[in-house]
């Protein structure tokens, strides 16, 4: 079942995406800065705010109209004591906009109550939200992360007993990382988490025999897990032209938590060493390139289908190149546009004569045109987080252990 069919599905998955990408309250912070929505910290007129600590751009400046928010990271030509600055903290979730329309779209949804998606499943996503913003967002929240991190290594650690029975468990060794991305695609965990214990898992397992702490991964190893997660993101960005609605933005999703991933193993990288100057250079880069590539691909893709109506996005991106003077494909590619609505806008825009409807219709039709794309099967193969070279290193040492055991 592709979302595109069903509107309120994919407007209400849009919202947990967003909401679950890093934080929840940070992702609703997101959307109330990005869409000018009167959030309780934001005053009318020019806002600045602070942003987290791996962002590009250190402040944003949001500007709060009667009928309209733009968000810049430019300094407005006004004076600085006009401005007013937002407190650090992140909004409490239930007093954000996005959280009030996620709650709304998750009610209709579990009045019509249909599989996939029904009532008890929604139920559960939307406590899953609500649990992760406990936490204040300005921090990892360590107690949930430990519960992940103490049932990984213990499902590890089962695997590693297999050895002593003639086994070489590869599979159940590899498990982990796997249960990780399900639980992220399901909502299950926030990106913030799954990207630190998806990076620890990945480090713990070039330690065998001892599975001890991720800074006593290779730093090689290290380095080969890095180009991994980048060659992924590279290869879903290409994968995610070709396919329809729902695996368009699962992928999206995705590639958001291995660039997370990415990043966490380039810093551990430059905290532990070990690596040659070239080699140090190279993973600063990377870290670099796949910090741009989500700021520009992922960050903002599900802010339109969270809030609007196909038919109301491109005419909200159209108004909006109008008013700031931006190129209408500049506007566009910001926003991370499904391709066959982003057709409608660019190279020339063809939808003004175009009713709400007629959008959706074309919208839908793309979708069907679409390739089907299975983003679960493919994470087992051709998206597995783990480096080929990193799990040929890991069967050699299980390979080690079985023998050892046997002597």
């Amino acid at each position: 079942m592709d979302e595109s069919n069903h509107p309120l599905l994919h407007q209400w998955l849009s919202a947990c995406r967003q909401l679950m990408l890093h934080h929840p309250r940070h992702g609703a912070r997101t959307a109330g800065v990005q869409l000018g929505y009167r959030e309780p910290d934001l005053q009318p007129g020019w806002n600045v705010i602070s942003t987290r600590e791996n962002s590009i751009h250190k402040e944003l400046y949001t500007f709060i109209g009667e009928d309209e928010g733009v968000t810049t990271p430019i300094h407005p030509d006004v004076p600085s004591n006009t401005i007013h600055k937002v407190p650090t903290r992140l909004p409490d979730l239930s007093s954000t906009s996005l959280w009030k329309i996620t709650k709304d779209l998750a009610q209709r949804l579990s009045e019509i109550n249909k599989e996939p998606y029904s009532s008890k499943r929604i139920a559960g996503v939307m406590e899953s939200i609500q649990k992760a913003a406990r936490s204040d967002g300005t921090k990892i929240d360590i107690e949930a992360m430990k519960e992940w991190v103490h049932r990984s290594w213990a499902t590890m650690r089962r695997a590693l007993n297999e050895c002593r029975y003639d086994k070489i468990p590869t599979g159940d060794f590899l498990k982990p990382a796997l249960e990780v991305l399900r639980a992220y695609l399901s909502f299950e965990l926030p990106g913030e988490i799954a990207r630190e214990i998806l990076a620890g898992i990945l480090s713990t397992q070039r330690t065998l025999p001892c599975l001890g702490p991720p800074s006593m991964m290779p730093p090689r190893a290290r380095l080969k897990a890095i180009e991994h997660l980048v060659d992924l993101v590279y290869q879903i960005d290409r994968q995610r032209e070709k396919v329809k609605v729902t695996p368009y933005f699962e992928l999206t999703y995705l590639a958001g938590l291995y660039c997370g991933a990415a990043i966490s193993l380039a810093a551990h990288a430059g905290e532990v060493g070990g690596l040659s100057d070239g080699e140090t250079i190279k993973v600063e880069n990377l870290g670099f390139w796949v910090e741009e590539w989500f700021c520009h691909k992922v960050s903002l893709t599900f802010l339109l289908p969270a809030n609007y109506t196909p038919g109301q996005t491109v005419r909200l991106l159209d108004a909006n190149a109008t008013h700031t003077g931006k190129p209408l494909k500049d506007v566009v590619d910001s926003y991370g546009l499904y391709p066959g609505l982003r057709s409608l806008l660019c190279p020339t825009s063809k939808f003004r004569p175009m009713s709400s409807s007629d959008v959706l219709r074309f919208y839908r039709n793309c979708a069907d045109s679409s390739q089907s794309f299975d983003v679960l099967a493919a994470i087992e193969n051709v998206y597995h987080p783990v480096a080929s070279s990193n799990q040929e290193a890991i069967v050699r040492d299980l390979l080690t252990m079985t023998i050892g055991h046997r002597i």
